[in-house]
Protein backbone atom coordinates (compact mmCIF):
# COMPACT_ATOMS: atom_id res chain seq x y z
CA UNK A 1 0.00 0.00 0.00
CA UNK A 2 0.92 3.61 -0.71
CA UNK A 3 -0.32 5.16 2.28
CA UNK A 4 -3.95 5.65 0.42
CA UNK A 5 -6.93 3.93 1.36
CA UNK A 6 -7.11 0.75 -1.13
CA UNK A 7 -8.90 -2.01 -1.15
CA UNK A 8 -6.04 -5.23 -1.50
CA UNK A 9 -7.92 -6.94 -3.90
CA UNK A 10 -4.42 -7.93 -5.79
CA UNK A 11 -3.74 -9.50 -2.10
CA UNK A 12 -7.17 -10.94 -1.18
CA UNK A 13 -6.68 -14.72 -0.63
CA UNK A 14 -9.87 -14.76 1.48
CA UNK A 15 -12.89 -16.52 0.85
CA UNK A 16 -14.68 -13.05 0.34
CA UNK A 17 -12.42 -12.63 -3.15
CA UNK A 18 -14.89 -15.04 -4.56
CA UNK A 19 -18.09 -13.42 -3.50
CA UNK A 20 -19.94 -10.66 -5.53
CA UNK A 21 -22.78 -8.50 -4.21
CA UNK A 22 -25.26 -8.32 -6.93
CA UNK A 23 -27.70 -5.08 -6.67
CA UNK A 24 -31.40 -7.01 -7.62
CA UNK A 25 -33.96 -8.77 -5.84
CA UNK A 26 -33.54 -11.81 -5.20
CA UNK A 27 -35.88 -12.80 -7.72
CA UNK A 28 -33.71 -11.88 -10.38
CA UNK A 29 -31.74 -14.57 -9.00
CA UNK A 30 -33.94 -16.40 -12.61
CA UNK A 31 -31.98 -14.24 -14.59
CA UNK A 32 -29.38 -16.46 -14.85
CA UNK A 33 -31.38 -18.64 -16.98
CA UNK A 34 -30.49 -16.30 -19.20
CA UNK A 35 -26.79 -17.20 -20.26
CA UNK A 36 -27.52 -21.04 -19.99
CA UNK A 37 -30.76 -20.70 -22.28
CA UNK A 38 -28.17 -18.53 -24.93
CA UNK A 39 -25.59 -21.78 -24.75
CA UNK A 40 -27.94 -24.10 -24.78
CA UNK A 41 -29.63 -22.45 -27.84
CA UNK A 42 -25.76 -21.40 -29.63
CA UNK A 43 -24.91 -25.12 -29.10
CA UNK A 44 -27.69 -27.21 -29.53
CA UNK A 45 -30.23 -24.91 -31.26
CA UNK A 46 -32.73 -25.63 -28.22
CA UNK A 47 -35.18 -22.72 -27.54
CA UNK A 48 -36.72 -21.65 -24.03
CA UNK A 49 -40.25 -20.10 -23.41
CA UNK A 50 -41.92 -19.63 -20.24
CA UNK A 51 -45.33 -21.30 -20.07
CA UNK A 52 -47.56 -20.79 -17.58
CA UNK A 53 -50.38 -23.56 -17.97
CA UNK A 54 -48.55 -26.47 -16.38
CA UNK A 55 -48.79 -27.49 -12.62
CA UNK A 56 -46.09 -26.53 -10.33
CA UNK A 57 -45.40 -27.73 -6.70
CA UNK A 58 -44.43 -24.32 -5.37
CA UNK A 59 -45.19 -20.81 -6.19
CA UNK A 60 -41.14 -20.41 -6.68
CA UNK A 61 -41.17 -22.59 -9.56
CA UNK A 62 -40.82 -21.53 -13.11
CA UNK A 63 -41.60 -23.46 -16.20
CA UNK A 64 -40.08 -23.46 -19.90
CA UNK A 65 -41.44 -25.07 -23.23
CA UNK A 66 -38.33 -26.31 -25.02
CA UNK A 67 -38.54 -26.54 -28.87
CA UNK A 68 -35.90 -27.23 -31.52
CA UNK A 69 -35.26 -23.08 -32.51
CA UNK A 70 -35.08 -24.14 -36.47
CA UNK A 71 -38.16 -26.96 -36.72
CA UNK A 72 -39.78 -25.29 -33.71
CA UNK A 73 -40.32 -28.85 -32.54
CA UNK A 74 -41.40 -29.74 -28.94
CA UNK A 75 -38.79 -31.07 -27.28
CA UNK A 76 -40.20 -31.23 -23.38
CA UNK A 77 -40.33 -29.36 -20.35
CA UNK A 78 -37.70 -27.50 -18.22
CA UNK A 79 -38.62 -26.64 -14.56
CA UNK A 80 -36.37 -24.30 -12.07
CA UNK A 81 -36.89 -24.03 -8.33
CA UNK A 82 -34.32 -22.25 -7.36
CA UNK A 83 -35.20 -21.47 -3.79
CA UNK A 84 -35.05 -22.86 -0.39
CA UNK A 85 -37.70 -23.50 1.55
CA UNK A 86 -38.95 -25.51 4.67
CA UNK A 87 -39.13 -29.59 3.61
CA UNK A 88 -36.63 -28.85 0.22
CA UNK A 89 -33.65 -30.43 0.68
CA UNK A 90 -30.32 -29.01 0.65
CA UNK A 91 -27.89 -28.62 -2.49
CA UNK A 92 -28.24 -28.12 -6.13
CA UNK A 93 -29.47 -30.95 -8.87
CA UNK A 94 -31.17 -31.72 -11.43
CA UNK A 95 -34.44 -34.84 -11.60
CA UNK A 96 -35.65 -36.21 -14.75
CA UNK A 97 -39.28 -36.76 -13.94
CA UNK A 98 -40.10 -37.81 -17.37
CA UNK A 99 -37.77 -39.59 -19.94
CA UNK A 100 -37.48 -39.18 -23.46
CA UNK A 101 -38.46 -42.52 -25.35
CA UNK A 102 -39.80 -43.82 -28.99
CA UNK A 103 -41.13 -47.03 -28.04
CA UNK A 104 -44.50 -46.96 -28.86
CA UNK A 105 -44.95 -43.17 -29.26
CA UNK A 106 -42.61 -40.14 -29.48
CA UNK A 107 -42.88 -39.31 -25.47
CA UNK A 108 -40.61 -36.15 -24.71
CA UNK A 109 -38.68 -35.24 -21.42
CA UNK A 110 -39.35 -33.63 -18.27
CA UNK A 111 -36.38 -32.43 -16.75
CA UNK A 112 -35.78 -29.96 -13.57
CA UNK A 113 -33.17 -27.81 -12.06
CA UNK A 114 -32.81 -27.22 -8.48
CA UNK A 115 -31.25 -25.68 -6.08
CA UNK A 116 -31.30 -23.75 -2.73
CA UNK A 117 -30.94 -19.67 -3.33
CA UNK A 118 -32.00 -17.63 -0.10
CA UNK A 119 -35.42 -15.34 -1.36
CA UNK A 120 -34.69 -12.04 -0.12
CA UNK A 121 -35.22 -8.70 -0.61
CA UNK A 122 -32.81 -6.36 -1.63
CA UNK A 123 -29.13 -6.80 -2.44
CA UNK A 124 -28.33 -10.56 -2.40
CA UNK A 125 -24.59 -12.64 -1.96
CA UNK A 126 -23.80 -14.69 -4.52
CA UNK A 127 -20.65 -16.48 -5.20
CA UNK A 128 -19.09 -17.47 -8.49
CA UNK A 129 -19.96 -20.71 -7.70
CA UNK A 130 -23.30 -20.46 -7.73
CA UNK A 131 -23.35 -19.74 -11.58
CA UNK A 132 -21.04 -22.21 -12.14
CA UNK A 133 -23.26 -24.89 -10.11
CA UNK A 134 -26.15 -23.78 -12.29
CA UNK A 135 -24.10 -24.45 -15.51
CA UNK A 136 -22.98 -27.90 -14.31
CA UNK A 137 -26.79 -29.02 -13.12
CA UNK A 138 -28.43 -27.59 -16.36
CA UNK A 139 -25.76 -29.66 -18.63
CA UNK A 140 -27.40 -33.14 -16.49
CA UNK A 141 -30.84 -31.15 -17.79
CA UNK A 142 -29.44 -30.62 -21.34
CA UNK A 143 -28.33 -34.56 -21.25
CA UNK A 144 -32.16 -35.43 -21.04
CA UNK A 145 -33.05 -32.75 -23.36
CA UNK A 146 -30.90 -34.18 -25.96
CA UNK A 147 -31.86 -37.59 -25.76
CA UNK A 148 -32.94 -39.21 -28.86
CA UNK A 149 -33.15 -42.80 -28.28
CA UNK A 150 -36.05 -45.99 -28.69
CA UNK A 151 -35.78 -47.14 -25.37
CA UNK A 152 -36.38 -44.96 -22.28
CA UNK A 153 -33.87 -46.74 -20.30
CA UNK A 154 -31.11 -45.51 -22.36
CA UNK A 155 -32.54 -41.62 -21.88
CA UNK A 156 -31.24 -38.71 -20.31
CA UNK A 157 -28.53 -39.60 -17.30
CA UNK A 158 -29.94 -43.18 -16.21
Amino acid sequence: MDGENHWPWESANTSLARFTVCDFPAAAVSMLSTPIFWVAGELFNLNFTPVTNVPVAHPDIRVWEVTDKTSKRHIGLWYFDPYARAGKRSGAWMNAYRSQERMDKDITTIVSNNSNFVKAKGAILISWDDPVTMFHEFGHALHGLNSAVRYPTLAGTH
